[in-house]
Protein backbone atom coordinates (compact mmCIF):
# COMPACT_ATOMS: atom_id res chain seq x y z
CA UNK A 1 0.00 0.00 0.00
CA UNK A 2 1.21 3.51 -0.81
CA UNK A 3 2.48 5.62 2.06
CA UNK A 4 1.23 8.75 0.31
CA UNK A 5 -2.53 8.28 0.42
CA UNK A 6 -4.52 11.46 0.09
CA UNK A 7 -6.53 12.51 3.11
CA UNK A 8 -9.82 13.76 1.74
CA UNK A 9 -10.91 16.99 3.42
CA UNK A 10 -12.20 18.99 0.48
CA UNK A 11 -14.89 17.70 -1.85
CA UNK A 12 -13.44 18.37 -5.29
CA UNK A 13 -16.91 17.94 -6.79
CA UNK A 14 -17.61 21.41 -5.40
CA UNK A 15 -15.09 22.86 -7.87
CA UNK A 16 -17.19 21.33 -10.64
CA UNK A 17 -20.33 22.82 -9.08
CA UNK A 18 -18.54 26.17 -8.99
CA UNK A 19 -17.54 25.80 -12.65
CA UNK A 20 -21.19 25.30 -13.61
CA UNK A 21 -22.22 28.32 -11.53
CA UNK A 22 -19.53 30.50 -13.09
CA UNK A 23 -20.68 29.41 -16.55
CA UNK A 24 -24.30 30.33 -15.75
CA UNK A 25 -23.19 33.65 -14.25
CA UNK A 26 -21.30 34.52 -17.44
CA UNK A 27 -24.67 35.01 -19.17
CA UNK A 28 -25.78 37.50 -16.50
CA UNK A 29 -22.72 39.73 -16.34
CA UNK A 30 -21.39 41.15 -19.60
CA UNK A 31 -18.57 43.06 -17.91
CA UNK A 32 -17.14 39.92 -16.29
CA UNK A 33 -18.29 37.36 -18.85
CA UNK A 34 -14.87 36.41 -20.17
CA UNK A 35 -13.31 36.24 -16.71
CA UNK A 36 -16.16 34.01 -15.57
CA UNK A 37 -15.74 31.75 -18.59
CA UNK A 38 -11.97 31.52 -18.07
CA UNK A 39 -12.61 30.62 -14.45
CA UNK A 40 -15.19 28.04 -15.54
CA UNK A 41 -12.56 26.27 -17.61
CA UNK A 42 -9.99 26.40 -14.82
CA UNK A 43 -12.30 25.07 -12.10
CA UNK A 44 -13.65 22.31 -14.38
CA UNK A 45 -10.08 21.18 -15.06
CA UNK A 46 -8.99 21.26 -11.43
CA UNK A 47 -12.09 19.37 -10.26
CA UNK A 48 -11.34 16.63 -12.76
CA UNK A 49 -7.59 16.65 -12.15
CA UNK A 50 -7.87 16.38 -8.37
CA UNK A 51 -10.52 13.65 -8.49
CA UNK A 52 -8.38 11.69 -10.96
CA UNK A 53 -5.28 12.23 -8.81
CA UNK A 54 -7.07 10.96 -5.70
CA UNK A 55 -8.40 7.96 -7.62
CA UNK A 56 -4.89 7.03 -8.76
CA UNK A 57 -3.42 7.39 -5.28
CA UNK A 58 -6.23 5.99 -3.14
CA UNK A 59 -7.90 3.43 -5.40
CA UNK A 60 -5.05 2.33 -7.67
CA UNK A 61 -2.44 2.64 -4.91
CA UNK A 62 0.03 4.57 -7.08
CA UNK A 63 2.70 6.82 -5.63
CA UNK A 64 2.59 10.38 -7.00
CA UNK A 65 5.70 12.34 -7.90
CA UNK A 66 7.46 14.24 -5.12
CA UNK A 67 7.44 17.47 -7.14
CA UNK A 68 3.99 19.06 -7.36
CA UNK A 69 4.89 20.62 -10.72
CA UNK A 70 5.05 17.09 -12.16
CA UNK A 71 1.62 16.11 -10.84
CA UNK A 72 -0.43 17.29 -13.82
CA UNK A 73 1.54 15.26 -16.36
CA UNK A 74 1.73 12.29 -14.00
CA UNK A 75 -2.06 12.17 -13.56
CA UNK A 76 -2.71 12.41 -17.29
CA UNK A 77 -0.07 9.79 -18.13
CA UNK A 78 -1.18 7.34 -15.43
CA UNK A 79 -4.87 7.67 -16.20
CA UNK A 80 -4.09 7.01 -19.87
CA UNK A 81 -2.43 3.65 -19.15
CA UNK A 82 -5.69 1.87 -18.34
CA UNK A 83 -8.18 1.28 -21.17
CA UNK A 84 -11.05 1.60 -18.68
CA UNK A 85 -10.05 5.22 -18.02
CA UNK A 86 -9.15 6.23 -21.59
CA UNK A 87 -12.16 8.58 -21.80
CA UNK A 88 -10.96 10.34 -18.64
CA UNK A 89 -7.51 10.66 -20.24
CA UNK A 90 -8.93 12.22 -23.39
CA UNK A 91 -11.12 14.69 -21.50
CA UNK A 92 -8.47 15.56 -18.92
CA UNK A 93 -5.85 16.21 -21.63
CA UNK A 94 -8.21 18.55 -23.47
CA UNK A 95 -9.24 20.24 -20.21
CA UNK A 96 -5.59 20.85 -19.31
CA UNK A 97 -4.86 22.42 -22.71
CA UNK A 98 -7.95 24.61 -22.43
CA UNK A 99 -7.10 25.58 -18.85
CA UNK A 100 -3.60 26.63 -19.91
CA UNK A 101 -5.12 28.76 -22.68
CA UNK A 102 -7.67 30.28 -20.29
CA UNK A 103 -5.03 31.08 -17.69
CA UNK A 104 -2.27 32.42 -19.94
CA UNK A 105 -3.55 33.57 -23.36
CA UNK A 106 -4.55 37.20 -23.81
CA UNK A 107 -7.08 36.34 -26.49
CA UNK A 108 -9.25 33.25 -26.92
CA UNK A 109 -11.63 32.70 -29.80
CA UNK A 110 -14.93 30.98 -29.04
CA UNK A 111 -14.42 31.04 -25.29
CA UNK A 112 -18.10 30.33 -24.60
CA UNK A 113 -17.86 27.15 -26.67
CA UNK A 114 -14.59 26.25 -24.92
CA UNK A 115 -16.20 26.74 -21.49
CA UNK A 116 -19.23 24.69 -22.50
CA UNK A 117 -16.89 21.94 -23.70
CA UNK A 118 -15.03 22.09 -20.39
CA UNK A 119 -18.27 21.53 -18.47
CA UNK A 120 -19.24 18.61 -20.72
CA UNK A 121 -15.77 17.01 -20.65
CA UNK A 122 -15.40 17.40 -16.90
CA UNK A 123 -18.89 15.96 -16.31
CA UNK A 124 -18.08 12.90 -18.44
CA UNK A 125 -14.74 12.28 -16.71
CA UNK A 126 -16.13 12.85 -13.22
CA UNK A 127 -19.07 10.52 -13.88
CA UNK A 128 -16.63 7.77 -14.86
CA UNK A 129 -14.46 8.41 -11.81
CA UNK A 130 -17.52 8.34 -9.56
CA UNK A 131 -18.55 4.96 -10.93
CA UNK A 132 -15.24 3.08 -11.11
Amino acid sequence: MSSRRVRIDFTWHHYFDLAKQLYEDSYKNDALSEALLRSTISRAYFATHCLARNYLINDRDLTPPEEKKEMHSWVINQIGKDPSTSRIHTNLSRLRDDRNNADYDDSIRNIKKMAEGAIIGARQAIDILDNI
